[in-house]
């Protein structure tokens, strides 16, 4: 955890121990709320409708086609535990269907392999670009570029990105006909020979994506992300 941050989490103990002695417990508890309200809203809320995730990664930018697997099992993981949604399909009938389809996978539209798959609605990820990890002394710092929607399967339409701005919210950027979002880690390097743990880093970094890109769908805390990887 930062110096600031240690800093900031002792002066709010100290003004609420503060605030209980001279004004009760009350004032001190609202002054608690407050500070620990600052979170980010969910982007979209998508209904808790049998649902599954597919990551496409067409350029194998992620380098492993395990890979796309665990991004799509870590977005499923974080949106069961945040209470999201409760029926997700599991990436093994995904997988078992791929295998089915062979070569016509790739040309078969999102919204027909959820229906094959017995889903009602599809999280569909595409994996845009993976520049080569940056490296400072101790860290890599991976960044990917990726596109995410979600499809009604019945319809055949693109539920978020919305077409028009939902009640309450502003636009919500539109690329390609999906959201585009950038994702960045700060991952600690513990081994010393960096290219023969490039695999292990490579999945932590597919973790950390898959839990932003889960965190699209549900009210987060920011500040979590400070961290190093």
């Amino acid at each position: 955890m930062h110096q600031w941050q240690l800093r900031r989490i002792a002066m709010s103990v100290v003004l609420l121990g503060a605030l209980a002695l001279a004004v009760g417990c009350e004032a001190a508890g609202f002054i608690a709320g407050a500070l620990s309200s600052n979170k980010t809203p969910a982007i979209y809320e998508p209904k808790d409708l049998t649902t599954v995730i597919l990551v496409d990664d067409p350029a194998l930018q992620l380098h492993e086609p395990g890979l796309a697997g665990t991004i799509a099992m870590t977005i499923a993981a974080n949106l069961k535990q945040q209470g999201v949604l409760s029926n997700i399909i599991d990436i093994q009938k995904v997988s078992e269907l791929a295998a089915e389809l062979g070569s016509d996978y790739a040309r078969t539209p999102v919204d027909q392999i959820g229906r094959k798959l017995g889903a009602t609605q599809v999280i569909h990820v595409h994996i845009d670009s993976i520049p080569p990890f940056q490296t400072e002394p101790g860290l890599l710092k991976p960044r990917a570029a990726v596109l995410v929607k979600v499809i009604d399967v019945e319809h055949r339409i693109r539920l978020f990105p919305p077409a028009q701005p939902l009640e309450g919210q502003g636009v919500v950027p539109v690329a390609r006909g999906a959201y585009p979002m950038t994702i960045e880690a700060r991952l600690r390097v513990v081994d010393p020979n960096v290219d023969n743990a490039m695999a292990a880093y490579r999945h932590r970094f597919a973790e950390k994506m898959g839990l932003e890109i889960a965190r699209v769908f549900y009210e987060h805390d920011p500040a979590k992300d400070l961290r190093e990887d």
